[in-house]
């Protein structure tokens, strides 16, 4: 297995006068990446989530960060997958509010491109060549087999029960010679390069982290063996093959002197303020039991510490390719 390490030298950290905080008037109307791509904005003024929820509405707008931030780290790019020409047909799966669908649609117009969810949470409207379906990636999807060219699976970490069942059922879906690509984070690693984590912060970070995987455990979803060969071993288990790794170092605030690193840092910081403490609450509270006021209390420290941006955290994402055997 290949592991392309992208921010493989320790991160240097700017000074704390030049910290960057989110704003969204800057960070997202028009922004330019470094490929020279720019943010899907091309929509009509007239579209909304086809939900009138304000919970649909707050979830569009995180999953609207969330967009932001994969393509800060890919430095525009909406894939690794080495597609060579244009893929007649492609699989979204977890699109959320869609843009990605809508992106890879718009810049690959002779795509068909499908976005697949359990939430009708996508927008109200949509390019000729994209459509979206409900579906249960837990269960069997309503697609014939050998029907994909590639297939996009972006953040599903947490929603996934089983790795190897999910991905034997996306293998089935793919045409021989098409290409997965999963786009995932670790939850069991917080890396720091230089001393600004003193070990009382860094204990209060993990007890975050602690409960939710804790939380998790007891829904029956594990992420604490997340790591690039982990998903290696269960790609080769359900038949594909060729699996190359990009890894991105993801800053949790915008204390990074790198100017891709500090946007990153940034957007990290803004959702976990949006929805770290909504996320976290809920895990405690409903699952594990914890009283209000604790939960509320560990919620405000992690918070605390990640926006000060005196404390050098990151944590790991990483783009994981394979390839079905076969002639495409």
């Amino acid at each position: 297995m290949l592991i392309h390490d992208i921010d493989s030298s320790p991160i240097e950290a700017d000074i704390p006068e030049n910290i960057l905080h989110f704003d969204p008037t800057t960070s997202l109307k028009n922004h330019t990446y470094a490929n020279g791509h720019h943010y899907p904005h091309q929509q009509p003024s007239s579209s909304s989530s086809s939900s009138s929820s304000s919970d649909h509405a707050t979830i569009f707008r995180e999953t609207e960060l969330m967009h932001h931030l994969q393509l800060l780290l890919l430095d525009g790019a909406l894939y690794r997958a080495p597609l060579k020409e244009e893929p007649k047909k492609v699989l979204d799966c977890g699109t959320g509010n869609g843009l990605w669908a809508l992106d890879f649609g718009h810049t690959h117009p002779g795509s068909e491109v499908v976005g697949v969810d359990w939430a009708p949470i996508q927008t109200g409207w949509h390019w000729p060549n994209v459509s979206f379906e409900l579906e249960n990636l837990e269960e069997e999807l309503s697609f014939p087999e050998n029907e994909f060219d590639y297939i996009h699976s972006r953040l599903l970490g947490t929603s996934i029960h089983s790795w190897p069942t999910y991905l034997s059922r996306l293998f089935r879906h793919l045409k021989p010679g098409g290409h997965i690509e999963l786009a995932e984070q670790n939850y069991n690693f917080m890396g720091c390069d230089d001393d600004s984590l003193p070990e009382e912060s860094r204990a209060e970070l993990l007890m975050y982290w602690l409960h939710v995987q804790t939380a998790l455990t007891k829904l029956n979803t594990s992420v604490s063996e997340f790591t690039p060969q982990w998903f290696g071993e269960r790609l080769k288990e359900a038949g594909f093959v060729d699996v190359e790794v990009w890894q991105y170092k993801v800053p949790w605030s915008g204390w990074a002197k790198d100017r891709r690193l500090k946007e990153v840092g940034s957007v990290v910081c803004e959702v976990g303020k949006r929805a770290g403490d909504v996320y976290g609450n809920l895990m405690m509270t409903r699952v594990l039991r914890m009283r209000k006021d604790e939960a509320e209390e560990v919620c405000k420290r992690r918070a605390e510490i990640n926006a000060s941006g005196v404390h050098h955290v990151y944590h790991y994402h990483w783009q994981i390719v394979a390839r079905k055997p076969g002639a495409s």
